[in-house]
């Protein structure tokens, strides 16, 4: 474990407000299970959740398309995707998130995500730049773990 990616959940969590913040690692024969995590007071954790990524509509973007998912209300995305909508209420109602794909070499390494549970947000172009910053970082420092 990291402490400064420990320390870097931490500090989005603070700063953008949010309830729940995670980094999801690929390990061999799992799928992206979540290795750091901050959440808000009252908040469930994700540390356990079993949820199959590769049949989940976001991660595929990530490994396809590369960069970034920004759901200013994430109820509305992926309309007939009743599978995503099932793990976002088993998620606390997820309202709102930005998925960032952390990569090294191409490949994607991990997976920084931003919760918010109350309510859809507009997301900022300013909050946006972070993640991809803070992705960025995070895949140099699980580098420097290995």
């Amino acid at each position: 474990m990291s402490p400064a990616i420990e320390q870097l959940v931490e500090q989005l969590l603070t700063e953008f407000g949010v309830q729940r913040v995670t980094v999801r690692v690929a390990v061999p024969d799992a799928v992206f299970p979540v290795r750091y995590e901050s959440l808000a007071p009252g908040t469930g954790s994700l540390r356990d959740d079993t949820t199959d990524l590769t049949k989940q509509p976001v991660p595929r973007v990530l490994a396809e398309q590369g960069g970034q998912v920004v759901q200013d209300d994430s109820a509305a995305a992926f309309p007939d995707d009743a599978g995503f909508h099932e793990m976002r209420e088993r998620y606390g109602g997820m309202r709102a998130q930005i998925v960032t794909g952390c990569y090294r070499d191409g490949d994607l390494v991990a997976l920084l995500s931003i919760h918010d549970l109350r309510g859809p947000r507009t997301w900022s172009e300013a909050e946006r730049g972070t993640c991809r910053a803070a992705a960025t970082a995070i895949a140099r420092m699980l580098d420097d773990e290995t």
